[in-house]
């Protein structure tokens, strides 16, 4: 398994490296830098605020799917077309739990057209996932890679053309045209997920009202629990931005410009988790040891994770300036440095997390979130009108990490593992070796960002193999059967 998650790991973050921060830091940046940090801070409110809503989309659906169809593989051919009938009409309960919420915390009536076309997308969105949940679970790792990177490759086309070949003159570009741009690519990604699928495992109607979908619905809501309270604390600090604040747009734009860093990164996060579900799944079904599993893709994701924060630290000025070299200053700066490093714990909450998920542990791990939740609120509330997005970024990280170390001791728990000595101590040196690298590339030598970037993914790699984070021999022999 260990060997599996190695082949399928490296596969996926190949092509999501190509793609997706390509689109975040290019295409992305470029929509905020042609209409504004506030007209993108309000976009970025409202997308959140409907993510907030998007587990009524789901209920746990996609994780209990997920980790089904990897136990069992008759589950898929059995259920999929009622659980699609359970999804349209929970696609639309999510309409009307947010008509009600727009209702009542008043957005503007000029939000409306916007607000809509995101939940419109959320709903597209939570039918692509559940049908990759099918294609995962039933082992076709690579087909769900490639579905995972579709929707950006064209959006990449698609809104590269409208901000860089359409002029000024003849196209007026507004947020609007980046929503409707996603919504195409939406849909095809869509229908070519259905026709894999199809493929795969044939495809027999949509049953709107069988008895088995409360079965379904009620196994899947403890998983709905765990999603609904990650989403609140996460998402969260943009809402209350923009709401709390009478600049709150422009402070929620300043905000999403230095949380794109954390979003690239969750990319790979997101990537681990969702390659991990069903073989920790499935090696928990077996009876077999998740250590090694668990073990080999934390100091994977770690590895990473402290490169990046180690990296916005020295060379942040640089990276924002050549990214928003009309909006951004040292407060753009703070804010990214303190939400990169903030990308520890998340790294730690995906790994962990996806365990005691497969594992079905929700009820510990729902309180940890729980307590999460209100750290998070209760810091945001206090401090925002103070120190607007600074605050919120702070929030984040002290959250993030108490939630972590929550997980962390909830895994040691359940499982009966024992804190590796080894893996603490080879995580410090690999610190301590890039703290090293990054302080002498940019306070003695001066280097560009961008090469100070290229240069760091290599001696990252190289640190990564000398200390066995990644293991050369394995490493050698999935590149030898390919």
């Amino acid at each position: 398994m260990r060997k599996l998650f190695l082949s399928n790991i490296i596969f996926l973050v190949l092509i999501n490296i190509l793609i997706k921060p390509f689109y975040l830091f290019i295409i992305e940046v470029g929509v905020q830098n042609k209409v504004g940090p506030e007209e993108y801070g309000i976009f970025f409110s409202l997308f959140n605020f409907c993510y907030l809503f998007q587990i009524i989309n789901d209920l746990g659906i996609n994780n209990y799917n997920n980790t089904s169809v990897a136990k069992d593989n008759n589950f898929l051919s059995k259920n999929i077309s009622k659980v699609l009938g359970l999804k349209i009409v929970l696609a639309l309960l999510f309409f009307g739990f947010l008509w009600v919420s727009v209702f009542m915390i008043g957005y503007p009536i000029d939000y409306y057209p916007l607000l809509w076309i995101i939940a419109i997308n959320q709903v597209i969105v939570s039918f692509i996932l559940y049908f990759r949940t099918n294609i995962s679970g039933a082992g076709y790792y690579k087909w769900d890679s490639m579905i995972s990177i579709l929707d950006k490759l064209l959006l990449i086309f698609m809104l590269g053309y409208l901000l860089w070949v359409v002029t000024d003159n003849e196209f007026t570009f507004s947020i609007l045209w980046f929503v409707y741009a996603q919504m195409a690519s939406l849909l095809i990604t869509l229908f070519a997920v259905v026709f894999i699928m199809t493929i795969k495992v044939g495809f027999h109607g949509i049953n709107l009202f069988p008895s088995f979908d409360l079965t379904v619905l009620k196994k899947s809501l403890p998983f709905a629990l765990v999603v609904i309270i990650m989403s609140a604390y996460s998402r969260i600090d943009s809402i209350m931005l923009e709401r709390m604040l009478d600049d709150g747009g422009q402070e929620a734009g300043i905000y999403a410009a230095s949380y794109r860093m954390l979003d690239a990164l969750n990319i790979i996060g997101f990537l681990f988790a969702g390659l991990l579900l069903p073989m920790f799944s499935k090696l928990i079904a077996n009876k077999e040891d998740t250590r090694p599993t668990l073990i080999l893709s934390y100091q994977l994701l770690m590895a990473i994770a402290i490169s990046v924060a180690f990296f916005s630290s020295f060379f942040g000025e640089q990276l924002m300036l050549a990214l928003y070299p009309d909006y951004a200053n040292i407060y753009y700066v703070s804010i990214l440095k303190i939400l990169a490093w903030g990308f520890l714990g998340i790294a730690t909450t995906h790994i962990f997390g996806t365990l005691l998920t497969a594992d079905h542990s929700l009820k510990k791990m729902n309180v940890v979130f729980f307590l999460g939740l209100i750290i998070n609120v209760i810091l945001n509330w206090h401090f925002i009108p103070e120190y607007k997005a600074l605050a919120a970024a702070i929030t984040t990280l002290i959250t993030e990490a108490f939630v972590a170390i929550g997980l962390v001791f909830i895994v040691l728990s359940n499982f009966k593992y024992r804190i590796q000595p080894k893996l603490i101590f080879n995580l410090i040196a690999y610190g301590i070796i890039l703290f090293g690298f990054y302080y002498s590339i940019s306070a003695i030598l001066h280097l560009d960002w961008l090469i100070s970037l290229f240069l760091g993914i290599i001696v990252s790699f190289v640190v990564s193999l000398l200390l066995d984070i990644i293991n050369i021999r394995e490493l050698k022999a999935i590149l030898i059967n390919r």
